[in-house]
């Protein structure tokens, strides 16, 4: 599941980021495309998505930006190395 970022400011954006953090779960942002347009509902803002980058780069934010194909591998070796190995 993925939460709509299209036509979403910096904030709303920051608080899917914060909630997800208080509930220890994963939040995936889904879009349209990047738009220009400030009065454009399909589309994520270019403006927000240099906001949500720059707020992702600082470490103290403890944010992990990635595909989501890249979070699904990093899961499958962490499930892996818990399984014990069988004899």
């Amino acid at each position: 599941m993925s939460m709509k970022m299209d036509g979403a400011d910096f904030s709303t954006v920051q608080r899917m980021i914060e909630r997800a953090r208080r509930n220890e779960t994963w939040l995936v942002l889904a879009g349209h495309g990047v738009s220009d347009s400030a009065t454009s509902r399909w589309g994520t803002k270019l403006g927000m998505l240099r906001e949500l980058l720059a707020y992702a780069r600082d470490p103290d934010n403890g944010v992990w930006l990635a595909p989501v194909s890249e979070v699904a591998s990093f899961i499958a070796r962490e499930q892996a190395a818990r399984v014990p190995a069988k004899r």
